[in-house]
C-alpha cells in the first residue's frame, strides 16, 4: 500500500508504484494525495515501460510468491523499464539460505488479543513452502493458506544476470552488512547491463 514509495516520494524522488490489488492502490493514493506519485493497478510481471526509470525496487513478500517462470518474467520486465546502469534493489525472506536453516514445523505468536499459529511444510522437489496461518480471536478461528517459492541465492543471482541485471551487492539487512547464510533477509542490488555488454 505504498509504504516505501511514499517515503521515497517525501524525500524528493518521483515514484510510480505498481500492485495488482485495487484495495492497496486505493490506500496508497489516499495516503499520497499531496505527493508527486503515480499508482498503477497491474501485474508486476507485465510492466509497460521501456528504459524509463533510473531505479526500481521490490520489497516485502511479492518476490516469494512467484515460481521460476514468474521470476524470469518479472526480472525481464524490470530490466526493460530501467535505463542502462539503472539499479534494482530486491528484498526477500525466501532465499533458501535464509529460511531453511531455522525453519520450524509449527510456531505460535501472540499479537495483542490475537493468537496466531504458523504451520510450515516444505516440498524440496518443487522448492515450495506451504504455510497455513491460523488466527484465533475471541473464540473465533480463521485459517489462511499460502505458498511461497524458495530459491538459493545463487539461483536468484543467476536469474538476475540472465535478465540483464548484473548483481553488484548482496546485503543481509537495510543496515548494510554483507549477506551470509542465516541472514534473515536477502537484499540484492543489481545494475542493468548496457546493450552489447557481454554477460
Amino acid at each position: 500500500n505504498g509504504r516505501h514509495s511514499i517515503e521515497l516520494s517525501k524525500r524528493g524522488y518521483r515514484v510510480t508504484g505498481v500492485d495488482q490489488s485495487e484495495e492497496f492502490i486505493a490506500e496508497a493514493e489516499a495516503a499520497s494525495a499531496s505527493l508527486p506519485t503515480g499508482w498503477i493497478t497491474g501485474d508486476m510481471c507485465r510492466l509497460p515501460w521501456i528504459e524509463e526509470f533510473d531505479g526500481a525496487f521490490c520489497f516485502g513478500n511479492s518476490f516469494g510468491y512467484l515460481d521460476l517462470r514468474g521470476v524470469r518474467d518479472f526480472l525481464a520486465a524490470v530490466a526493460r523499464t530501467l535505463k542502462p546502469h539503472g539499479r534494482f534493489a530486491m528484498e526477500t525472506g525466501m532465499a533458501a539460505e535464509s529460511i531453511l536453516p531455522g525453519l520450524q514445523k509449527t510456531r505460535w505468536y501472540k499479537i495483542g488479543d490475537i493468537y496466531m499459529l504458523i504451520e510450515n511444510e516444505y516440498h524440496p522437489r518443487d522448492g515450495r513452502l506451504d504455510i497455513r496461518y491460523t488466527f484465533i480471536r475471541n473464540g473465533q478461528t480463521e485459517t489462511r493458506p499460502t505458498s511461497s517459492y524458495v530459491m538459493t541465492v545463487c539461483e536468484i543471482c543467476r536469474m538476475h544476470a540472465e535478465a540483464g541485471l548484473e548483481p553488484v551487492e548482496l546485503l543481509g539487512s537495510i543496515n548494510g552488512e554483507p549477506y551470509q547464510s542465516g541472514s534473515p533477509r536477502l537484499i540484492l542490488v543489481s545494475a542493468k547491463r548496457p546493450p552489447g555488454q557481454p554477460v
